[in-house]
């Protein structure tokens, strides 16, 4: 029976998951057992999500463009420049492509 999650109850969503991992695990496939465990430790944190429909996946990205850029301006030891390198790659197109 799949779920409208958007559109159901927390509550629901907590009832129907633990139904689901029960199920799951009855079937015994041991190489789920560690998305298991993960489901199962991060059950509060997935919860929230359909309460406030929120992820940090903004931040992530950002976080990993400045990695690639690091990792790009290497030798780069002027810290304002390597501010220059992050701005420019982060609004760099809108500046570059923006319609005046």
């Amino acid at each position: 029976m799949p779920l409208d999650l958007p559109n159901v109850r927390v509550e629901k969503y907590e009832q129907a998951l633990t139904q689901w991992l029960g199920r799951f695990k009855a079937l015994g496939f041991e190489c789920f057992a560690p998305f298991i465990t993960t489901l199962d430790n991060w059950r509060d944190k997935i919860t929230n999500y359909f309460i406030g429909r929120e992820t940090s996946g903004f931040v992530e990205g950002l976080n990993i463009k400045i990695k690639v850029i690091k990792r790009r301006c290497y030798g780069i030891y002027n810290l304002g420049r390597l501010f220059q390198h992050i701005w420019l790659d982060v609004q760099g197109c809108r500046i570059l492509f923006a319609k005046h």
